[in-house]
């Protein structure tokens, strides 16, 4: 799985132009939006998966994420980590 959070958090702390902006408070809510949101969205689409569909697709004794087998779900996912 990507670093999405070190990635998202190293572009907004780096950023020149909101250097006056930023505040230890406002920082603290930035890296921690960058890190909750990728969880909860990961977390929702592994477990939730087989809810959301109705069914469980990964046979007895596979392991593997049910979404793995929705193409359009992928690339969304894989472009939205970019």
């Amino acid at each position: 799985m990507p670093d999405t959070g070190g990635q998202t958090n190293a572009v907004l702390i780096g950023v020149p132009s909101y250097r006056k902006w930023r505040t230890e408070r406002k920082v603290t809510i930035m890296v921690g939006l960058t890190w909750v949101v990728p969880m909860a969205v990961f977390f929702t689409s592994i477990f939730g998966w087989q809810h959301f569909v109705g069914y469980r697709s990964v046979p007895p004794g596979k392991c593997y994420v049910q979404y793995m087998e929705d193409a359009l779900f992928n690339c969304l996912l894989q472009v939205s980590n970019r």
